[in-house]
C-alpha cells in the first residue's frame, strides 16, 4: 500500500489568495528541509525523474513483491530487468538488479528475499503493510503534524473476481481504520473484467461493489475522503459516469468527494469542463463540493504497449 501526504490549505473563493497562500506553504516547506539530505529519500526522487523509474517500481512491488513464490518472483525481476535498462537506479543499485535478473531463477530462494529487502529500503518510508502497526503510528505521526495520507492499495492489476472482491473488502477495512481519513480507489481494481461494450453492466457491476465503500466513508465523523483514481484512457469516461452518478445518490448530498484527471490524456479538458458543471449543478443543489486532482498519468508507457500490440493510434499525447 502506498501512501501520500496532503496539507489543507484556507478554503477561499479569491483565486489571487489561494494561490499567496500555495506560494507560502511551498516556502514554509523548503525552509523546514532546507540541509535535511535523506539519502534514500534522495535516491528514490532520482529513480521517479527518470523516465522509466516509476513504471519499473510499480512493476517491482506489484510483480516481485508480491508473489509469495520465491521462483515466480524471480521470473518477474528478470522479465522487469528486460524490459528496463536498471542504471537509472545507479551505478551499485543497477548491478544489483542486473545480477538479480540474471541469477534469480536459478537460485531463486537466496537471490529474492535479498532483492526484496533492498527495495524495502528504497521505498519503506512510502510502502506499508495495510495490516501491520505501522501504518497506525504512521497515521498517527501524520496526524500530530497536520498532515493527512491518502492510502492507495498497491496491486491494481486485478486478474480475477476474487482479488477484485478482496481488495475490496481490504479498502473496506482501510475505511473502516479509525485513523484513515482518505484512500484512493481505482475503479478497474474493483470489478475484474470490465467489459468496454457493456458500459451499462460494468456501471452496475461497479456501483455494487463501490456504494459499501461511500456508506461507509459516510458514517464516519468527519466523513472518509474517497479519491476515484484513474488507470488507462479507456477508463476515462466509464469513470467519470460513474463518479456521477455515485454521488448524485441523495444520501450522499453531503459527502466531499474526488476523482483523478490524467493530463497526458487529449480528452482531459473536456472532461473537466463536465466535472465542473457537475459540481457546481451539485453546490446550487446544497450539495457538497468535489475535489478534482491532477496527475500528469502513470500509464504511458502501458497506452504505448498497447497501440503497438492492437495497431492502434496512441490515445493519449505522446509524452507528458
Amino acid at each position: 500500500m502506498t501512501t501520500a501526504a496532503h496539507t489543507r490549505l484556507p478554503e477561499s473563493d479569491d483565486v489571487e489568495s489561494v494561490v499567496d497562500a500555495a506560494v507560502q506553504r511551498a516556502r514554509t516547506w523548503l525552509a523546514a528541509t532546507e540541509g535535511e539530505h535523506d539519502k534514500s529519500t534522495e535516491q528514490l526522487a532520482d529513480l521517479l525523474r527518470d523516465e522509466d523509474g516509476v513504471a519499473f517500481t510499480m512493476d517491482f512491488v506489484d510483480r516481485v513483491m508480491r508473489p509469495e513464490d520465491d521462483k515466480v518472483a524471480a521470473d518477474a525481476l528478470q522479465a522487469i530487468t528486460k524490459k528496463f535498462d536498471p542504471s537509472f537506479l545507479g551505478r551499485i543499485n543497477g548491478s544489483l538488479v542486473g545480477l538479480g535478473g540474471f541469477f534469480g531463477p536459478i537460485l531463486p530462494n537466496l537471490v529474492m528475499p535479498l532483492a526484496r529487502l533492498r527495495m524495502r529500503q528504497m521505498v519503506g518510508h512510502l510502502v506499508l503493510d495495510a495490516e501491520s502497526d505501522k501504518l497506525n503510528k504512521t497515521l498517527a505521526k501524520a496526524a500530530e503534524s497536520g498532515e493527512q495520507l491518502n492510502l492507495n492499495l498497491l496491486g491494481e492489476a486485478v486478474l480475477g473476481e476474487d482479488e477484485a472482491r478482496s481488495r475490496a473488502e481490504r479498502t473496506l477495512a482501510l475505511i473502516r481504520n479509525p485513523l484513515v481519513t482518505y484512500v484512493s480507489v481505482k475503479a478497474s481494481s474493483m470489478v475484474a473484467q470490465l467489459n468496454p461494450w457493456d458500459i451499462e453492466g460494468s456501471l452496475k457491476r461497479l456501483k455494487e461493489r463501490l456504494l459499501p465503500l461511500y456508506d461507509e466513508a459516510v458514517k464516519r465523523s468527519p466523513s472518509v475522503f474517497i479519491n476515484l483514481d484513474m488507470e488507462e484512457y479507456h477508463d476515462l469516461h466509464l469513470t467519470i459516469r460513474l463518479f456521477k452518478e455515485l454521488l448524485s445518490d441523495p444520501k450522499f448530498k453531503d459527502l466531499e468527494a474526488g476523482i483523478v484527471l490524467q493530463a497526458y490524456l487529449p480528452d482531459t479538458f473536456d472532461s473537466l469542463v463536465e466535472l465542473a458543471e457537475f459540481a457546481k449543478e451539485r453546490v446550487a443543489a446544497g450539495g457538497a463540493p468535489i475535489k478534482i486532482r491532477f496527475v500528469k498519468g502513470a500509464n504511458l508507457s502501458m497506452e504505448h504497449v498497447q497501440g503497438e500490440v492492437h495497431g492502434w493510434p496512441v490515445a493519449t499525447y505522446l509524452t507528458k
